[in-house]
């Protein structure tokens, strides 16, 4: 009985340290990109984002990932 406790121990273990290695991961991710949630649009995202026909409205974000004319 006590090999079955110690692979349940272990495999939780492992188990455990995966979840804090990708809340880790997740985490630094975060931390990288945190300071480019202060910065405004620069050069032409105002033509891009903004003013574009194909983006405005309520399918915007679906036909910039399924069509080319977006």
């Amino acid at each position: 009985m006590p090999l079955v406790e110690n692979s349940i121990a272990s495999r939780s273990t492992v188990h455990g340290r995966a979840w804090v290695a990708a809340l880790l991961l997740l985490a630094l991710g975060i931390l990288a990109y945190l300071p480019a949630t202060r910065c405004a649009f620069i050069w032409d995202d105002d033509n891009h984002l903004t003013a574009n026909p194909c983006i405005i409205g309520p399918l915007g974000l679906k036909e910039i990932w399924t069509s080319a004319h977006a």
